[in-house]
């Protein structure tokens, strides 16, 4: 696009698409819009400066705006859907991560989870249990299924590996 003193608003000199999974991290995101612009932004450019391309305006009524992303943001809230905190962490995944606190207020980060959602009856939201050899973090309506997780000054561990280690979490309830 061309660039005009508003954020983002000058007109569009190509366009393209970015098929996506469902599963896609911003991390995910990222790197895949890098490596598109890394392929077609040399012969953009090229008919940019010879004059193929022709600008045209934006559409102003498809335009979203969203608040500066801060640390906070990453916390996660167990009253909210599993579909809607699977996306928050996928969302949220490099920076600033989606993290809860233990009973006793030390941070927890949940970095990578299934897309599954799994059954959470009797399970109070912010319930950590197994069940078939996975864990599973309570939501308002169902579970996540957690494959990657990390303890406030560790590293991100495999779900076998946190389980080595720290058995007594499972039935904990993180707020």
């Amino acid at each position: 696009m061309r660039m005009e003193a508003g954020l983002d608003t000058g007109p569009i000199l190509e366009q393209f698409t970015i098929s996506l999974h469902g599963t896609e991290t911003l991390e995910d995101l990222h790197d895949a819009v890098a490596a598109l612009a890394n392929k077609v932004l040399p012969t953009a450019l090229k008919d940019y400066l010879v004059g193929k391309l022709v600008a045209r305006a934006q559409d102003d009524t498809l335009a979203s705006y969203y608040r500066t992303v801060k640390k906070e943001n990453g916390r996660l809230d167990f009253q909210k859907s599993a579909i809607e905190l699977e996306r928050q962490i996928r969302a949220y995944t490099p920076w600033p991560g989606s993290f809860a606190l233990t009973e006793d207020d030390k941070m927890i980060k949940i970095v990578k989870v299934s897309s599954e959602i799994e059954k959470s009856e009797g399970k109070i939201p912010g319930e950590l249990f197994m069940t078939d050899k996975k864990l599973c973090l309570a939501s308002a309506d169902g579970a996540l299924q957690i494959t990657e997780l990390q303890l406030a000054g560790g590293r991100v561990m495999s779900v076998k590996d946190f389980l080595s280690g720290h058995q007594d979490f499972i039935g904990k309830k993180l707020k």
